[in-house]
């Protein structure tokens, strides 16, 4: 029975669309710009870093918490718990079963079940690092594509 509870809380909290959210409450409809999709990702490239990390930051949470509150009952819940998180994160009701890609869901279900190995920690550090750094460069290349941007040497 508690399989089947964590199966349906697991998939409501995973189902939460923080990076939904995030832009609407400053007017940004995410689904309409960048790559219309409900995830971090394009949350980062088209509302800025700190947005951005804030929706990956909280898409890791919620699946945290979905498996952490399933810790008491074993390790058979934890994972359902942490799956159906990452399947509500995808195909989320709240957006018309529409949502991310489900990466900083998943990372944030294997940090939650196996939280002591080295592993994670450095996975979680580069992957952060590398979608920050490559977000930032890319918003650079295109500002210079545009114009928007001038080189450090370019004058006036």
């Amino acid at each position: 029975m508690s399989l089947v509870w964590a199966a349906i809380l697991g998939y409501f909290i995973g189902a939460i669309p923080f990076s939904y959210i995030i832009p609407k409450l400053k007017g940004v409809d995410i689904t309409k710009v960048g790559s219309g999709n409900v995830g971090g990702t394009n949350v980062l490239r088209n509302m800025g870093t700190k947005y951005g990390a804030l929706a990956m930051f909280l898409d890791i949470m919620k699946a945290v918490i979905a498996v952490l509150i399933f810790k008491q009952f074993g390790e058979h819940p934890m994972v359902m718990a942490g799956a159906m998180s990452v399947i509500g994160h995808c195909y989320s009701p709240f957006v018309k079963f529409k949502g991310g890609k489900g990466v900083a869901t998943t990372l944030g279900t294997f940090f939650a079940i196996y939280p002591c190995t080295c592993f994670q920690k450095r996975l979680l550090g580069g992957f952060l690092s590398s979608r920050i750094v490559f977000c930032l460069q890319t918003q650079r290349e295109y500002k210079k594509a545009l114009g928007w941007q001038r080189e450090k040497n370019e004058c006036c």
